[in-house]
């Protein structure tokens, strides 16, 4: 009897009631429901400073990129001003040298022009002292015939300038008076030494006519040199412009390029970094 006692007693001791397993069961959820608000907790306030570390990242790289575009904005404006600076300077320069080289192409045209008229002038001056020294020829000679004599007198004097067209004229008279007196005949044979006394008057003067024409020759040909020269030294300041100022205007066109690959490469970047900022302004507007 004591046995079966002592068992009824211990099983009564570990039997659960419904009750308690009612309450065992509710007091287990309690724990649980607390242990996930705790977690849950938790994770919002992860989240949340998530959310506040990623808005003041956002806001700071919207503040970066503000400025960012700022200076963007600012250095497109310097390089666009630069390059309109110097495109302006390029086309002043395309200019003096497009005038200069239509100077040069003038000077060239107008010196080939004198050099012709030169050469023109020139050739008849000579074809007027050798008339002339033949013509005297013709006077010395003995057979007293002046019809070759005045042809080339008549063409030295239309080609001369310093001998007066009064020279020419006591020429001829002096001439004509001799044929008038007899002196001088083309069939007729005066005496040797009248004919050369009268003649050494002519000659004298076709002498001194002759020295005249050889110094408007000479007249010409200083002139001409003086051209030539006066035509190489504008040549070579000519030149020289263009060549500098073909110089500058590569430099300039090449200052241009770089302020223009520069603007360019802002404007790019500005497109970039806009975009950028403008998703950042866009995601702290959604999570607001």
């Amino acid at each position: 009897m004591r046995v079966s006692v002592a068992f009824v007693s211990t099983v009564a001791a570990t039997t659960v009631t419904p009750t308690q397993k009612v309450i065992e069961l509710l007091q287990g959820m309690a724990q649980k429901a607390e242990a996930e608000k705790e977690a849950e907790i938790k994770d919002h306030f992860k989240y949340v400073t998530f959310c506040e570390d990623t808005a003041t990242a956002k806001q700071r790289a919207i503040d970066v990129g503000n400025k960012k575009i700022e200076q963007l904005k600012a250095e497109i404006a310097t390089e666009t001003s630069t390059s309109e600076k110097l495109g302006g300077e390029i086309e002043e320069l395309d200019g003096e040298i497009s005038q200069a080289e239509q100077e040069m192409q003038a000077a060239t045209e107008l010196r080939a022009q004198e050099k012709n008229d030169y050469m023109v002038q020139d050739q008849d001056y000579a074809e007027s002292l050798d008339a002339m020294d033949r013509a005297i020829i013709e006077l010395k000679k003995m057979d007293h015939s002046t019809a070759q004599a005045e042809m080339l007198l008549q063409k030295a004097a239309a080609h001369t300038k310093m001998v007066s067209a009064g020279e020419w004229v006591q020429v001829w008279r002096v001439l004509s008076q001799s044929k008038k007196t007899g002196l001088l005949q083309d069939s007729g044979a005066p005496e040797v030494a009248a004919y050369n006394s009268h003649m050494g008057g002519i000659i004298e003067m076709l002498e001194d006519m002759k020295d005249k024409i050889s110094e408007e020759k000479a007249q010409l040909n200083t002139e001409e040199a003086n051209r030539g020269h006066s035509y190489e030294l504008s040549m070579i300041d000519l030149s020289d412009k263009v060549e500098f100022d073909k110089q500058i205007r590569g430099e300039k066109a090449s200052a241009r390029a770089s302020a223009n690959k520069a603007a360019a490469e802002a404007d790019g970047e500005l497109s970039e970094t806009t975009a950028v900022r403008d998703e950042d302004v866009q995601f702290l507007a959604d999570h607001n």
